[in-house]
C-alpha cells in the first residue's frame, strides 16, 4: 500500500464517506484499480450503518499521481522524496440525498444537499531507517476543502499522523490518528436544528458551532495475494467533538461514536 494512501484514509476518517483502499507497490508508472465494500454510518453522527461500495483508481507516472479522493479525484506531485503537494476535487454526499438516512426523525430534518468540494493537501513522510531501504515510516498529512454554493458551502481542515511498517515481503501495515476541523457553515449544515427543523422532527432546536469536528484513529492492512493482486482491510474509530456531539441530531438520534470497516481486492496493471 502506498505510504500516500494511507495518509489520505487517515484523515478522511471514517464518517458516512466512500473511502478507497490502492494496491501495495509503488513504481515509476503503474495503474491500480480496485474495488470492495464497506460499513459505514448513512450520515455524519448516524447510528444506522449502510454497505457502501469502495472503488479505486490510481494512475502514476514519475512523481505524479492521480487517485480517487471519497466520491472525486486528487491528483499530486512528489516534490521531494519526503513532501508530495496537490489538489483535490470531490463530492460531499450530504444527508439523505446520495444516502438514504433510516431514522424517521432525523429523515424530517432539511436535507444536506450533494457539494462540490474543492480543495488541496500536503503530505511529509520520514522514514525511519534514514535512507532508501524499506521499512517503518512516520507520515503526515494535511488537507483543506471547500464546499461550492448549493451544498454545505463549509470548509474542512483534515489531518492525520501514522507509522507505516511492512510486515513481511508481501503485508503492510499503518496505524494512524486523524483530527478533523469544521467551519461554523459546515457545523451548521450537518449538525444545527433551526425553528423549521425542530417543528418538523421534535427535536431541540440548536446553534452549532466551528470547531473539532472529531478525532480518531485508523488501521490498515495491505498483503498481496498472488501475481499483481493484493488485498486490503481499513477499519477506523471516530468520535465527534464539541459541537457536532453536542447536537440532538447526534445525541438524541445518533451516535458520536463513528465506526467504519471495509475490505477491497485490487490489481496493478
Amino acid at each position: 500500500m502506498r505510504i500516500s494512501e494511507i495518509q489520505r484514509l487517515s484523515a478522511q476518517g471514517s464518517i458516512g464517506l466512500i473511502l478507497c483502499i490502492m494496491p501495495s507497490v509503488a513504481c515509476a508508472e503503474d495503474v491500480n484499480v480496485g474495488f470492495g465494500f464497506g460499513v459505514a454510518p448513512s450520515y455524519l453522527g448516524g447510528s444506522d450503518y449502510i454497505i457502501v461500495p469502495l472503488p479505486s483508481v490510481s494512475v502514476s507516472s514519475g512523481p505524479v499521481i492521480v487517485r480517487t479522493n471519497n466520491l472525486g479525484l486528487e491528483a499530486g506531485i512528489e516534490i521531494t522524496p519526503t513532501l508530495t503537494i496537490g489538489a483535490i476535487g470531490r463530492v460531499d454526499p450530504g444527508r439523505n440525498s446520495l444516502f438514504n438516512v433510516r431514522d424517521a426523525v432525523v429523515q424530517k430534518l432539511r436535507k444536506v444537499s450533494p457539494s462540490v468540494e474543492l480543495g488541496g493537501f500536503v503530505e511529509f513522510r520520514l522514514p525511519l531507517n534514514g535512507n532508501n531501504e524499506p521499512g517503518a515510516t512516520l507520515f503526515t498529512r494535511i488537507a483543506a476543502e471547500k464546499g461550492l454554493e448549493g451544498g454545505h458551502g463549509g470548509l474542512l481542515i483534515e489531518s492525520s499522523m501514522g507509522v507505516f511498517a511492512p510486515l513481511g515481503a508481501r503485508t503492510s501495515f499503518a496505524a494512524s490518528a486523524f483530527l478533523n476541523w469544521q467551519d461554523q457553515r459546515y457545523a451548521n449544515s450537518f449538525f444545527s436544528v433551526d425553528a423549521e427543523d425542530a417543528r418538523a422532527s421534535g427535536l431541540t432546536a440548536f446553534a452549532a458551532r466551528s470547531g473539532v469536528r472529531d478525532i480518531g484513529v485508523s488501521v490498515l492492512f495491505d498483503r498481496q495475494i498472488g501475481g499483481s493482486w493484493s488485498a486490503g482491510f481499513v477499519s477506523s474509530l471516530g468520535r465527534l467533538q464539541s459541537s457536532a456531539s453536542a447536537s440532538p441530531i447526534v445525541m438524541q438520534r445518533g451516535s458520536a461514536t463513528q465506526l467504519f470497516g471495509g475490505f477491497t481486492i485490487s490489481r496493478r496493471f
